[in-house]
């Protein structure tokens, strides 16, 4: 059996001693292997689209929740069993999720989080230095009035049961006593059901669309600077 260890370290014998390869049989025969993993890489292609949104919050309507389930934190040990809970359901080692969010804190990053009988049942992430669109791989460095959400996260208990804009509006109460003005949040293009979400708890307008293309090996990145609606967006799907 031909590993894709074995392939690429073939590939690069062939790069670098075309004479002696052919005087290895084994080489030889992996040799129509090769030729497929390089077609295979050539061919593959995929476009993946971020749009940015930013919300003044000045503007944002909050119905008046109770904030006596509502807390921020920068410490770990104050979310550990929920970070854990998470990293369980969606990471192949909650380990490594735990050691990113403590990351998180140690970079200026809070936590935003509800809970019901004593269990945190959403929660959401806030950097104030830069925003970091993953997909992409772009940061964005943030203004004195700007944070960015990301990491939103509603376990599968309490979806469905408003958690999360109830989280949301007590989290722009708590930013506006801090002279925080906009919010911003990147959505991929492809979630409707997280742009309706959006939508609905107060993002209307699209400012900047970020692209990565993968074609024939390489990684091409580009970002533009639009007015478009999140509504006609959505209308559109």
């Amino acid at each position: 059996m031909i590993f894709y260890s074995d392939i690429k370290r073939k590939k690069e014998f062939l790069k670098n001693s075309p004479g002696l390869f052919f005087k290895d049989i084994k080489l030889v025969l992996s040799l129509p292997f090769i030729l497929f993993y390089l077609a295979y890489n050539k061919i593959k292609y995929e476009v993946i689209t971020v749009y940015l949104t930013k919300l003044d919050i000045s503007e944002k309507e909050c119905t008046n929740e109770s904030e006596a389930d509502f807390y921020v934190t920068d410490c770990l040990a104050d979310i550990k069993d929920a970070i854990k809970n998470r990293g369980e359901r969606e990471y192949s080692s909650p380990y490594g999720y735990l050691k990113e969010v403590e990351q998180r804190f140690r970079e200026g990053s809070k936590c935003f989080y509800l809970k019901e009988c004593n269990k945190i049942s959403s929660f959401l992430f806030l950097s104030f230095m830069r925003a970091e669109i993953t997909p992409v791989k772009i940061t964005e460095e943030l203004g004195k009035d700007e944070v960015a959400v990301f990491d939103v996260y509603t376990f599968p208990k309490y979806r469905g049961k408003n958690y999360y804009p109830k989280l949301f509006n007590n989290t722009v109460r708590h930013l506006r006593g801090l002279n925080i003005k906009y919010i911003l949040l990147w959505l991929m293009e492809h979630n409707n059901k997280s742009l309706k979400v959006h939508y609905k708890i107060g993002f209307r307008h699209i400012h900047k669309v970020y692209q990565l293309k993968r074609i024939f090996g390489l990684r091409i990145r580009k970002s533009k600077e639009v007015d478009l609606e999140l509504f006609d967006l959505i209308n559109q799907k």
